[in-house]
């Protein structure tokens, strides 16, 4: 199966990045670990202007929030991670208004990498979201993957976040 993972701290915006990504309708609610399980939803080929994929369907799975210690075993950790083990490429969510993108995509980076350091060899996209509540100019933020700004709650940025996806999806396999 064609997936795309989904990750992110808690209350990131995961499952409302999926609901604008894909026709896919998560709970969504504003507190942690809304998200037990993985929500699935479907990009259709023509959503990302694949000119070789016909009619390819990349299923999206929106993973519970990770959490530090998550290696460990500490919360759900260790159940959240293995399924982010069935993807072929992460899209990392980071929560731009809250002021630390490069510290959360870190954490995320070290918790995953602990875990295994071969999911951190598959293709990722950062999707710096909540962008609607960034005031004054979006800061420059490098990090060692493309990044789209985005806003899970009114769509900016979506198109752009799908057309990263069609680019960088591994196709082969």
């Amino acid at each position: 199966m064609l997936r795309v993972g989904i990750v992110g701290l808690p209350n990131a915006g995961k499952s409302t990045l999926l609901s604008r990504l894909t026709r896919a309708n998560p709970r969504v609610a504003d507190y942690p670990f809304t998200t037990l399980t993985p929500n699935l939803g479907v990009l259709q080929a023509d959503q990302v202007h694949w000119s070789k994929a016909g009619a390819v369907r990349i299923t999206v799975a929106d993973m519970p929030g990770i959490i530090k210690g998550a290696h460990e075993g500490k919360g759900l950790g260790l159940a959240f991670l293995r399924h982010i083990e069935r993807t072929r490429m992460l899209v990392f969510v980071i929560d731009a208004a809250a002021g630390q993108p490069k510290h959360d995509y870190s954490e995320l980076i070290d918790e995953i990498g602990s875990y295994s350091e071969e999911i951190l060899k598959r293709p990722r996209v950062v999707a710096l979201n909540k962008v609607d509540l960034v005031t004054g100019r979006k800061p420059a933020i490098r990090l060692d993957a493309e990044r789209v700004w985005v806003s899970g709650l009114t769509g900016e940025g979506i198109d752009e976040l799908r057309q990263a996806i069609g680019r960088l999806f591994p196709m082969a396999k």
